[in-house]
């Protein structure tokens, strides 16, 4: 083959390689489509619903999330088992537990822990209820204190309540864990009541 054929060939295979990749993926807008983290820590493409929201709904933590918030935690203070979405979308009338791991990595004697949950400010704006109200959406495991020991990763579950009359909106729940009073680590999640 001469130079000049091998251009031509070499044209004729990128035309063809981009028009399949049009036929592909013309029906996937950019906004559907969300380069994300998984919970592994491997990139993972969401387009539109596909997140199955119910497999990161807990009641009570099992042992197989335990073990993920275990491996996700390693020498960080807290973990958060959430979509890679990271905001989760539920319906009115339905209930959310959100599973997360507090750690004790560099401990100074012995460390009292407490933490709390409480819904953002912003629920007034975006929902049209008040803070008394969203804070009422949480139905347990808003607050909790105790010693964690060294090395010791504890396992917990907050449950959210959403009552069938919930407007649709967005709603923001802050954590804040404090150890021996000082402030340890914070982390906020997010609700799509839809």
């Amino acid at each position: 083959m001469k130079k000049g054929e091998w251009v031509v060939g070499i044209t004729i295979f990128a035309i063809v390689v981009a028009v399949l990749f049009y036929l592909m993926f013309e029906g996937v807008s950019d906004e559907e489509e969300v380069l994300v983290e998984d919970v592994g820590g491997s990139p993972e493409v969401v387009t539109g619903n596909v997140v199955d929201w119910d497999k990161y709904n807990y009641d009570f933590v099992d042992e197989n999330v335990k073990s993920i918030l275990t491996s996700m935690i390693g020498n960080e203070k807290t973990a958060f088992y959430l979509p890679p979405t990271r905001y989760i979308n539920v319906s009115r009338g339905n209930k959310f537990g959100v599973a997360f791991a507090l750690n004790n990595p560099n401990p100074s004697g012995e460390n009292g822990f407490e933490y709390e949950w409480t819904v953002d400010d912003s629920v007034e704006d975006s929902c049209g209820v008040s803070v008394d109200v969203g804070q009422s959406w949480i139905e347990r495991g808003w607050r909790s204190w105790g010693k964690i020991p060294k090395g010791w990763v504890d396992h917990m579950t907050v449950y959210f309540a959403f009552p069938e009359n919930a407007p649709l909106c967005n709603v923001k729940y802050n954590f804040e864990i404090r150890k021996d009073g000082a402030i340890y680590d914070t982390k906020q999640i997010e609700f799509n009541i839809v």
